[in-house]
């Protein structure tokens, strides 16, 4: 019995002391594992920072994702295939009380109508 409960207080102690490591390493910004044992040999006391494991937000900073896929050439074959429309709202309306125009870019050949 006296046995379990000094398990148990052992364990109990080194789960406080990795709740402490990870603790002072995100008030710290997230501080590397080289500059937390910096600061606990040289310039703080108090401060236990030997073997805390990564934390989920420093895991997930380093990911990086595939980049966007990229197209080779245009998506068009032949002029007036494929017409990208835009309408534009105008502040101030015209002499003629137009609010909006209307621009057309054919893709193929890259001219713009308005």
């Amino acid at each position: 019995m006296l046995t379990r409960l000094l398990n148990l207080n052992l364990t109990l102690k080194v789960s406080q002391q990795v709740l402490n490591e990870l603790l002072w390493h995100r008030r710290l910004g997230h501080l590397n594992h080289r500059y937390m044992r910096l600061l606990k040999n040289k310039y703080s006391t108090g401060i236990d920072c030997d073997n805390f494991d990564e934390c989920i937000a420093c895991i997930q900073g380093k990911m990086s994702r595939k980049p966007f896929p990229t197209h080779n050439g245009r998506r068009s074959h032949e002029k007036l295939e494929l017409i990208h429309a835009d309408i534009v709202v105008v502040n101030e309306s015209t002499f003629g009380k137009a609010r909006y125009f209307l621009t057309l870019v054919d893709d193929y050949t890259s001219v713009a109508m308005f």
